[in-house]
């Protein structure tokens, strides 16, 4: 059985940056701490939540879907509200300094808590 590869089609950039996940502060606009939607999911009765900062890897995202496609016996229909977007690069182990920044190793799409993925 084939997997699904959650992996963008293509990038506006090369090499993209790392994501931030970590907010500059905790009250800042774009982190709100307490959203009163965030503890609800939006599209049925069960959801996964991240509780803390973190990144999600595309293969952890498919594993997830996976077990609970399994679990539910295929009656259920399983919503994916975050997609990786971001690269993750890493350079060969004999690279010298300042040479190039390196190959895409997995996708992550950076969750704060709260997100439901």
């Amino acid at each position: 059985v084939t997997r699904r590869v959650l992996v963008p089609q293509l990038s506006d950039w090369r090499k993209p940056f790392k994501p931030r996940i970590k907010p500059v502060r905790p009250d800042h606009k774009r982190f709100p701490a307490d959203e009163p939607m965030k503890s609800r999911p939006q599209f049925a009765k069960f959801a996964l939540m991240a509780k803390e900062l973190c990144w999600v890897t595309s293969k952890q995202l498919e594993d997830a879907r996976r077990e609970i496609v399994k679990a539910t016996g295929r009656t259920a229909k399983v919503y994916l509200r975050v997609y990786p977007h971001n690269a993750i690069t890493q350079r060969i182990a004999d690279s010298r300094t300042g040479a190039s920044k390196g190959r895409f190793e997995y996708w992550v799409a950076a969750l704060t808590p709260g997100r439901h993925p």
